[in-house]
């Protein structure tokens, strides 16, 4: 997927997000993450955007091209421990299947690892093995 196409979904779905809590008022429960409320869900998204956002940007500020912000994403999602977080994993799942409908379907971001030895994930990695 084209990097223009990543920033025009996250905007719109900001957009939705920024529409969807002033609708429902800061003290609103939200059904999808019990315990929550709207204003609790907007600073937990708001914090996380805005680490990725220092993860994809250039010393500068700058936003720079994706090959050269894979490694730093990856690190702060490490940090944030991203991984662990349920809600935050179906976000992005959800993210994955509406700027890639055709992907998302055909199963491209759909990992199953159980019981895998060696295995690499992702795209371009590279595994040497040596037995003795």
């Amino acid at each position: 997927m084209e990097h223009s196409r990543f920033l025009s979904s996250i905007r719109e779905q900001c957009e939705a997000l920024r529409t969807a809590a002033r609708a429902a008022g800061p003290d609103a429960a939200v059904p999808t993450c019990p315990k929550w409320t709207v204003s609790q869900l907007v600073g937990h998204l708001g914090r996380v955007h805005s680490r990725v956002r220092k993860a994809v940007a250039d010393p500068s500020g700058h936003e720079i091209e994706p090959a050269q912000w894979r490694e730093r994403l990856a690190e702060a999602l490490r940090e944030a421990a991203a991984g662990a977080d349920p809600e935050l994993l179906d976000a992005a799942r959800e993210v994955l299947r509406r700027a890639d409908p055709e992907g998302s379907a055909a199963g491209k971001y759909t990992v199953d690892a159980r019981e895998g030895k060696g295995v690499q994930i992702g795209d371009g990695n590279v595994q040497h093995n040596a037995f003795s």
